[in-house]
């Protein structure tokens, strides 16, 4: 019998400066590099989710807010290795639910990181 959930997320996307500095933030931090082009690139997160990062439009305004956060099972390990590589992160948050920071990614979006409350198989 399978356990886990009905749906998965399958893609979110991303508009960015630099596709290239992109990558390298997501790969230094753990994602699995799927397409990596010039303007366009896939990365992997756990349960087969994929990041698909695009060059932003010039018509389209720059994003300030990440539309999506990132989970961790350890959040202190994932603040240290943001930190220990030189990125903007804020202090760790800590709330009932969630423990959280933010770091600012290479396009200026502010990235929410939270602790994970995975129930189960995913």
């Amino acid at each position: 019998m399978d356990s886990r959930p009905s749906f998965a997320v399958g893609h979110i996307q991303l508009r960015v400066n630099d596709v290239g500095a992109e990558m390298a933030f997501y790969l230094d931090h753990g994602l699995r590099e799927i397409v990596n082009r010039k303007d366009f690139g896939i990365l992997e997160l756990r349960g087969g989710t994929h990041l698909v990062l695009n060059p932003v439009n010039e018509s389209e305004p720059a994003t300030t807010q990440a539309p999506f956060d990132l989970m961790a099972d350890d959040i202190d390990a994932a603040h240290a290795r943001f930190v220990k590589r030189g990125d903007q992160a804020s202090d760790i948050e800590h709330g009932n639910i969630h423990s959280s920071f933010t770091v600012q990614g290479p396009s200026g979006y502010s990235l929410r990181v939270t602790s994970s409350h995975v129930a189960g198989p995913v």
